[in-house]
């Protein structure tokens, strides 16, 4: 009887390992894909603070609008791959929220979103127009000035 309860405690403690390595696994993907958003799209990083791409634009080349629906669809399988058996609720609406966002992504490039007519009053919901991109960098310093040029 105590080799049995052991064995189950052993088993519990493995499937909490489990566990830990899924939520570090779903972390790891959700950080590289924030990391490569903010390459594919510079202007994101600098609204979001990060001043790493503040004098780069954005590909919007053909090609790398093909590899970032490969990216999307890498990360939509790696996240099949992790199992929700065991996450707690906020992980699992995490990795919810996450897949969903992703679908949708591939969704956009499918059908092609990205071709929509662009006007002068930027009615196109949500293109960032240069002077919106400007609007949401803080110029603190010269370098800030630099990179606004440079990009």
């Amino acid at each position: 009887m105590v080799l049995f309860l052991g064995l189950d405690a052993s088993t519990k403690i493995g499937a909490a390992q489990s566990v830990d390595e899924n939520v570090s696994r779903l972390h790891a993907r959700y950080d590289r894909t924030r990391e490569r958003l903010f390459r594919e799209d510079p202007r994101l990083a600098s609204a979001d603070g990060d001043k790493r791409y503040n004098s780069l634009w954005p590909d919007v080349g053909i090609a790398s609008y093909r590899n970032i629906e490969q990216e999307n669809k890498a990360a939509l399988d790696e996240l099949a791959a992790v199992p929700v058996d065991g996450l707690s609720l906020t992980e699992q609406l995490n990795r919810e929220i996450f897949r969903r966002w992703i679908q949708n992504e591939i969704d956009r490039h499918r059908l092609g979103e990205r071709e929509r007519p662009l006007d002068q009053l930027n009615y196109s919901n949500g293109v960032l127009t240069a002077n919106e991109t400007a609007n949401a960098i803080s110029f603190d310093s010269v370098r800030d000035y630099e990179d606004w040029i440079a990009r």
